[in-house]
């Protein structure tokens, strides 16, 4: 897992746990992590908890469930995660025409 994700809040629901990673091949010769990286928690955007009310009709055909548990059920319940990469072959590029 590079550096950079290891200080971020894990990539599940309630943001406590690191499941999922991001690896990559360094192919480029001058490709590296630039530092910035994290996870997108689209649930600050969509069936947020202050929404709840407004879900409670599509609810009905699964009474006793949590609403936290039936949102990932509609989108998922890890978050994606992303990492920036600075990348430059240029010089490398150059030097062989």
């Amino acid at each position: 897992m590079p550096a950079e994700l290891q200080q971020v809040p894990g990539s599940n629901v309630e943001r406590n746990k690191h499941y999922d990673q991001i690896a990559y091949l360094q192919r480029l010769a001058h490709m590296a992590p630039s530092g910035k990286a994290g996870v997108l928690d689209f649930y600050e955007c969509v069936y947020r908890l202050a929404d709840e009310d407004l879900y409670a009709p599509e609810r009905t055909n699964r009474p006793g469930r949590s609403f936290k548990d039936w949102r990932t059920y509609r989108m998922s319940d890890h978050l994606p995660m992303w990492i920036e990469f600075r990348i430059d072959d240029a010089d490398a590029y150059l030097a062989t025409l």
